[in-house]
């Protein structure tokens, strides 16, 4: 399931009292460490830029429609040791925060973020069956990052970013070799009265950057995005 449709699904049954999401976790518990396992043991794994991608062994879906058929996620390089922990990193995208969703429920029973424990059983067998089924990740390593500077007036200068996204199979902790990202802002930000120009300058970069993150990803492995 993707993170966007996650957190609609959150947003529409997070207020539900189930008193039950500590027997989910628990159920769920062993697939997901395993899953976390895995990704902990790339941390080690040699780096590579080569561009020449493998053919999975089995169909790679990001996302797939109408399904929960979807086994792969996007993870930074620095949460590599800590698959559920989400290091500060530069405009992080949404699709890194099943991922922390998950660490955090394992850990406290709470999404990441959150201050209350999550009390929908639907929303929390959601984000954890997802992890239990990761079959490939897909890490990102930042390469270059500038932020967009804000004069205080309709011109600035944009903000930047490059990244090499390297592809693992779990099952075999191989590497499938990787694609560049790269994104900057748009040539036109509409900032509106009473909006902060640098924060809204910085959420078009973030934009940028994910949909930038989806396209590699979309070109890399055709079909594993709608």
């Amino acid at each position: 399931m993707s993170p966007t449709r996650l957190f609609a699904l959150c947003l529409s049954l997070c207020a539900c009292k189930s008193g039950s999401v500590d027997d989910v976790v628990g159920k769920q518990r062993p697939a997901v460490e395993k899953t976390f396992a895995a990704i902990r043991a790339l941390a080690s794994a040699p780096e590579s830029t080569a561009t020449q991608l493998d053919s999975p062994a089995v169909p790679l879906f990001l996302e797939k429609p109408a399904s929960d058929a979807d086994n792969a996620l996007f993870i930074y390089a620095e949460d590599l040791t800590n698959p559920g922990a989400a290091r500060p990193v530069a405009l992080r995208t949404l699709d890194t925060l099943p991922l922390a969703h998950c660490g955090a429920l394992l850990s406290g029973g709470k999404l990441f973020g959150a201050a209350e424990k999550l009390s929908s059983t639907t929303v929390a067998t959601g984000y954890l069956t997802a992890c239990a089924r990761v079959r490939f990740v897909l890490v990102i390593r930042g390469r270059e990052f500038m932020a967009p500077i804000s004069d205080g007036t309709k011109k600035f200068g944009p903000g930047r970013y490059q990244a090499d996204v390297q592809v693992f199979d779990l099952a075999t902790g191989k590497s499938l070799g990787s694609f560049p990202v790269a994104a900057q802002n748009d040539p036109d930000v509409t900032v509106v009265a009473g909006e902060d120009q640098e924060q809204r300058l910085l959420r078009n970069l973030e934009g940028a950057i994910y949909k930038a993150l989806r396209e590699g990803a979309r070109k890399a492995f055709p079909g594993s995005l709608p």
